[in-house]
């Protein structure tokens, strides 16, 4: 029997792929859980409104990552020929640091200016680290998809789990050494990501250096070219992503304050990373898979209709858990609407979670600007969500964004399924 049903799952979705997921499933999941045990001792040591500081700030270094790579890193996994995939690797690293490093001149130069433009949300000393914590992270991504090209999915794991071993035990100790403002949480999540890039490093450098700089310069031109449709589409499109997943957090704290992002931000970190275990680990192993597999129409059904069961089970398994419960392991009542808001943002996370994969097949078959122009409405409709809908309290906020985002995702998965099928 249970070879039987062995041999039906490897008929539903390839085996090596299976592998691949559950190589990377594994890594995170052990990451998650050490973010996740810390997460407990941590709300014991910061406050909701440094927390609610630190998800912004983190938030800004993701949008500046984007910005700063071109999204040329998306594209490194894409070529048959390996010196190519180098070569973009490349041209995706010097875009990173050429605007990281304009970045911080702006940010020395424009400090006083900064500092009143953002105001009591946001502590003038962490201006500086902002571009080394995007540079951080747009290295990692770069490397992220260079060991996903390789199928090296053990080095993405064990930098998955470096990662949460340094930054949340980092943040605790800052806290006993007096630093128990949310620069305890960014200092931690910096340094941790840092160590996990000089993990992933090593292979890459061997591969760089057989690329001389002459030949990489007159091949740069075509690259841009060839791939234009990365800046071009997939910037604004990440924006918006960034936007449409973002504002409620922003919108929260200027209308309820910082207290209120960081309960928000804690619900959805509990709710968000056991699905963050798979989505993510399906999500670089099928961008890969795709490329290769024959009947890619079948593979993506097969793939949503796997992403539902575990979406499914995942999310009520932590939907049902008494309110109450969180209190007690969060340490105090300060954290008392955690549970509350995990309930609410659930079918949000459901649908973002089962068709995380759409703009990937979408990307994959050039079409671009169409989750360029799904993002543009998104965003639209939050914007008249937040502006023109009268609503009485955070709760009644949360569900209408709530609904209207699974809806969302629900589209934007149909979208993917027609794009494919017409490619395919």
């Amino acid at each position: 029997m249970i070879k039987d049903n062995s041999k039906y799952f490897n008929k539903l979705i390839p085996s090596s792929f299976l592998r691949n997921v559950i190589t990377l499933s594994a890594g995170m999941g052990f990451a998650s859980f050490i973010s996740f045990s810390f997460l407990f001792v941590l709300t014991r040591l910061f406050s909701p409104e440094e927390f609610g500081k630190w998800d912004i700030f983190m938030r800004m270094v993701q949008l500046l990552a984007i910005l700063f790579t071109l999204r040329f890193e998306m594209t490194i996994v894409l070529p048959k020929n390996k010196d190519e995939a180098t070569k973009v690797s490349l041209l995706s690293l010097f875009f990173l640091f050429v605007l990281s490093f304009f970045s911080f001149i702006l940010c020395i130069f424009f400090h006083d200016y900064l500092n009143i433009l953002l105001g009591d949300s946001f502590d003038s000393i962490w201006l500086i680290l902002l571009p080394f914590g995007a540079f951080l992270l747009g290295f990692y991504n770069i490397l992220l998809n260079w060991n996903s090209r390789s199928e090296k999915y053990k080095n993405i794991s064990k930098s998955n789990i470096i990662h949460s071993s340094v930054s949340s035990p980092l943040s605790v100790a800052l806290s006993f050494l007096g630093i128990s403002s949310a620069l305890g949480l960014i200092l931690g999540q910096i340094f941790g990501r840092l160590v996990a890039v000089y993990f992933l490093i090593n292979n890459y450098f061997i591969e760089i250096k057989k690329i001389s700089y002459l030949e990489l310069y007159n091949s740069s031109i075509n690259l841009i070219k060839k791939y234009k449709s990365f800046p071009l589409y997939e910037i604004p499109q990440s924006i918006l992503q960034r936007f449409s997943t973002d504002i409620i957090f922003y919108f929260t704290a200027f209308s309820f304050g910082g207290s209120t992002v960081g309960i928000l931000s804690v619900a959805e970190k509990i709710l968000v990373k056991p699905l963050n275990i798979i989505s993510e680990s399906f999500k670089v192993a099928f961008y890969q898979r795709l490329t290769v597999e024959k009947n890619k129409t079948l593979f993506f059904l097969k793939s949503v209709l796997g992403l539902t069961v575990f979406g499914v089970l995942a999310v009520c398994s932590i939907y049902f858990v008494p309110t109450e419960f969180f209190n007690i392991i969060l340490g105090n009542n300060n954290w008392g609407k955690v549970g509350l808001y995990i309930k609410i943002i659930s079918p949000l996370v459901l649908s973002r979670f089962i068709f995380v994969i759409a703009s990937s097949v979408i990307a994959y078959n050039l079409k671009n600007h169409l989750t360029l122009i799904w993002r543009i409405l998104y965003c639209i409709l939050l914007i008249i969500l937040f502006s023109f809908i009268k609503w009485e309290s955070d709760e009644e906020l949360l569900l209408l964004y709530s609904i209207l985002g699974a809806l969302m995702y629900l589209f934007l998965g149909i979208i993917s399924f027609i794009v494919l099928k017409r490619n395919n």
